[in-house]
């Protein structure tokens, strides 16, 4: 398999020639090691860290912090709203079920 050649080829058909030809399993080993290498050499260049600030680094942990304090409160808001309908739910009673109404009742209760 030539170089300029290397771009045809899709994986069902590189696996078709692996079992079809001996000869083509030894290029096709080549073609996978030299994609792998491109691609994880690819994959690097996106992923450099050492290209952002000292100063970027420190905002951004910084942001990331506050949305954490921010999920945080979130939190404990859902819980709060969680255990208000739990304690509701205790105190509704269905009167009355057709096809198009529910009719319920609520108790009262004191809040401590």
């Amino acid at each position: 398999m030539r170089k300029n050649q290397k771009s045809k080829y899709n994986l069902p058909v590189v696996l078709d020639s692996i079992q079809n030809s001996q000869s083509h399993f030894k290029n096709s080993v080549c073609f996978f090691e030299e994609y792998t290498c491109e691609s994880s050499i690819h994959s690097a260049s996106n992923v450099s860290i050492g290209t952002i600030p000292n100063s970027q680094l420190s905002k951004m942990k910084f942001d990331l912090e506050h949305i954490r304090s921010i999920m945080f409160k979130m939190q404990k808001k859902l819980d709060h709203v969680e255990n208000y309908f739990e304690q509701i739910s205790k105190n509704i009673e269905v009167i009355k079920r057709n096809s198009k109404r529910i009719i319920i009742k609520i108790q009262q209760t004191t809040q401590q």
